[in-house]
């Protein structure tokens, strides 16, 4: 797999880095350190992302999250407050790099599609009633959907729309909560058309 820890320490040499080397000076987080760290935001996102988690990790570290810790519940309460402001300020540096791509590439981000992720779990129950024997099966099917998956027909597009969204969609990158509870209808109306799709599709896979 890419290890893009390596890829960014490596400098011209080739030499492989592993995440606990210092970076080589001519690499990407090398001259991210020595030249733009804490001077500008504009580029070298990855790198600020990094550094983002890296501080929520070490905030987690000076909490007590032992199960035998009495307090542990209001630990856990700070763990995720911590969590969603990161989550937060890395959404941020992500809209930068999104607005230099929409202004950059406008058509290409505009056409560019993705999918909200189902809540993995999700299954469709389903009813099949034999027509001779009025025999009943019931059965059930992982809801799923992936717009640049080609497992699922195009038609099936239309039907997913709610859950579909551009890569320029910026409220959907900053702020996805508000984003769903502001289209639930039409993302509750795809699910519940892909669950149909799914509980055929797998009827049919069952059937042969």
């Amino acid at each position: 797999p890419y290890d893009i820890e390596s890829a960014t320490k490596t400098g011209s040499d080739g030499e492989k880095k592993s995440s606990e080397d210092t970076a080589a000076p001519d690499s990407p987080n090398g001259i991210y350190d020595s030249t733009y760290k804490g001077k500008t935001d504009s580029i070298y996102f990855y790198q600020q992302l990094k550094e983002l988690q890296a501080e929520y990790e070490a905030y987690k570290e000076t909490l007590d999250l032992r199960w035998s810790n009495p307090n542990r519940d209001q630990e856990l309460e700070k763990a995720n407050a911590k969590l969603v402001e990161t989550q937060q300020k890395q959404a941020q540096v992500m809209s930068r790099l999104q607005d230099i791509l929409a202004k950059a590439y406008p058509t290409d981000m505009a056409e560019k599609k993705f999918s909200l992720d189902i809540p993995s779990g999700g299954y469709a129950m389903y009813e099949i009633t034999n027509k001779n024997t009025g025999e009943k099966l019931y059965k059930t099917g992982d809801i799923m959907y992936n717009v640049n998956s080609s497992l699922y027909p195009e038609y099936l597009k239309e039907k997913a729309k709610g859950l579909i969204v551009s890569a320029d969609n910026k409220d959907a990158l900053v702020n996805p909560k508000a984003y769903v509870e502001k289209h639930g209808d039409e993302i509750n109306q795809s699910v519940a058309e892909i669950a149909k799709y799914n509980a055929t599709d797998n009827w049919s896979n069952y059937n042969n």
